[in-house]
């Protein structure tokens, strides 16, 4: 495929090899690195530790041969999924979701791709972030409305994120289980992620370094209460945060099992 695309001068990258979980690199040496563009991965059913530990082995192989790695894949299968299962939809999965995106930002991870948008949700689970499929009549449905929970946790994670934007170094101290990732967009807009997987709520002393004085910090937050309130839409949450060149701190409460973004 490579030298079939070259000789029609056609200077479209391959990605490969596109393998069923992170958890196969190890399996055997590729024979094929000097063909493609990019290597990438699935993942599905790793632990959170084995997750980071298979993802940095990942991200190293491919940075070593000068090119870039991709989760072209992305889920969870750990509340279930196959047939109708709702598994694929639930809260705790957009969480697992939240978690591989943020880690493997500070892994290196150069793209992330979820599964599916559009799924109808009776073949494989309800992986869907829209509704398009009567799944009881098994027909179309007439009108297409968001699959609330993985609509909007999945609208947050990617809303603020910028094309090309650069992933800043975070430092988690303490002994909660919180998970966090920052990005500064080409236009300079900063955004940082928090994502508190405890069971209770936390607040956070936040300390930023490096960030423009005098910035007004727009609070976006979901947590499975306010995802399961009728008509709810993703806004800012009332007050802003503001930082100035005296006080780079802010104080920042997270419910629990929360997704927060803190944006300029």
């Amino acid at each position: 495929m490579r030298e079939e695309l070259d000789r029609r001068g056609l200077a479209l990258p391959l990605s490969a090899p596109d393998f069923c979980t992170l958890a196969h690199l190890g399996k055997g040496p590729f024979d094929f690195d000097q063909w493609v563009g990019a290597f990438d991965a699935h993942t599905y059913v790793e632990s959170p530790e084995d997750y980071t530990r298979f993802t940095r082995q990942w991200v190293e192989y491919a940075w070593a041969r000068g090119k870039p790695f991709f989760i072209s894949e992305m889920g969870d299968f750990v509340l279930g999924w196959q047939g109708s299962s709702a598994g694929p939809r639930l809260y705790g999965t957009q969480l697992s979701v939240a978690r591989k995106v943020h880690t493997g930002l500070n892994l290196g991870v150069d793209g992330f791709s979820r599964w599916s948008f559009v799924n109808r949700g009776d073949l494989d689970g309800q992986f869907q972030l829209v509704r398009t499929w009567d799944m009881n009549r098994r027909d179309y449905l007439p009108r297409v409305d968001p699959e609330p929970v993985p609509y909007y946790a999945y609208g947050l994670l990617t809303r603020l994120q910028a094309k090309h934007s650069e992933v800043l170094k975070v430092t988690v101290a303490g002994e909660a289980r919180i998970v966090a990732a920052a990005l500064r967009s080409p236009a300079a807009q900063v955004t940082v992620y928090l994502l508190n997987l405890e069971a209770g709520e936390l607040v956070v002393s936040l300390s930023l370094h490096g960030v423009a004085a005098d910035r007004e910090w727009f609070q976006y937050q979901v947590d499975e209460k306010a995802l399961a309130e009728p008509g709810f839409r993703l806004r800012p949450v009332p007050p802003a945060v503001r930082t100035s060149a005296e006080a780079r701190t802010a104080r920042v409460t997270l419910p629990a099992r929360s997704f927060t973004a803190l944006s300029t």
